[in-house]
């Protein structure tokens, strides 16, 4: 048999903490007709989920906080070849054929709502949509047979910019969790204020 030694490398885990402080009165929780405390619990898990994800879909390269899925851009993202940085046809088609075939079964779309409204103006050479909207609840639009999915977080197509990804995600971006969501409480940090302070955080890779 011939010899097929895989590669492999390493990868620093800093385990970068995303967390929120939020600060509400004796009398607020106190004086609520419902479970405040747990409305806040909740608000503030949304709060830092969604800090997490704008990490996730954007360009750091994770020395200051989490590395983004476009933080490899160059290699793996589309730029817009048209005026203005805006994706053409043929940049979603060399996009989508770039990826191995083995990945492209399982591949899916990642960009800026902006972007996908930009492709849902664009037609192929016989005058249909790249775009397919879905008419079920929860099914995603698709683009090329692949699911599309929007974030605010990617930047919105422009020159020189990569605005959009596609691929097998669960191949190619992993997200460590070190424990799970924290959440402390404290009325002893602004005792002198009469407020009790909210604390959330989670640790992430």
């Amino acid at each position: 048999f011939p010899e097929n030694d895989p590669n492999s490398s390493s990868v620093e885990m800093k385990s970068w903490k995303v967390g929120r402080l939020l600060q509400v009165s004796d009398e607020m929780i106190m004086d609520t007709g419902f479970d405040v405390e747990r409305f806040l619990a909740q608000e503030l898990g949304v709060s830092v989920g969604q800090a997490i994800a704008s990490a996730m879909d954007g360009t750091n390269i994770g020395t200051t906080t989490i590395q983004g899925a476009f933080s490899t851009a160059t290699s793996v993202g589309a730029t817009g070849t048209a005026g203005g940085g805006s994706p053409t046809v043929g940049d979603v088609f060399s996009l989508f054929y770039s990826v191995n075939p083995r990945y492209q079964q399982n591949g899916s779309w990642l960009m800026n709502p902006a972007t996908l409204q930009h492709l849902s103006q664009l037609n192929d050479t016989q005058g249909r949509s790249l775009l397919l909207p879905s008419l079920a609840e929860n099914t995603p639009t698709t683009l090329l047979g692949r699911p599309v999915y929007t974030s605010n977080s990617v930047a919105t197509y422009g020159s020189g910019v990569s605005s959009m990804i596609f691929g097998d995600v669960s191949r190619g971006y992993f997200v460590r969790f070190a424990g799970g969501l924290k959440l402390v409480s404290s009325r002893d940090y602004a005792l002198n204020t009469g407020l009790v302070t909210y604390r959330v955080e989670a640790r992430v890779d």
